[in-house]
């Protein structure tokens, strides 16, 4: 829950408020999932209309080649 300290109506930059920084990262981090959600609802509203499961020639794969690279791939390239 987000819980902003202090008194209503006072400035948010009075230093007997206490609010640190920690506590505005969490505030501006809510109002921008906030903001994605709302984008994220559309799109998913836009693609239950649409009811296409996957593109055309999108089949099922049957087999699966995985390269296990010791360490990690080379920044060389």
């Amino acid at each position: 829950m987000i819980t902003i300290p202090g008194e209503l109506g006072k400035d948010l930059c009075d230093p007997h408020l206490k609010v640190t920084r920690r506590d505005l990262l969490r505030i501006g981090g809510s109002s921008m999932l906030g903001l994605g959600l709302a984008n994220m609802f559309k799109l998913q509203a836009r693609a239950a209309q649409t009811g296409h499961v996957g593109g055309p020639g999108w089949g099922k794969a049957k087999h699966v080649i995985l390269c296990y690279l010791q360490g990690g791939p080379s920044h060389l390239d």
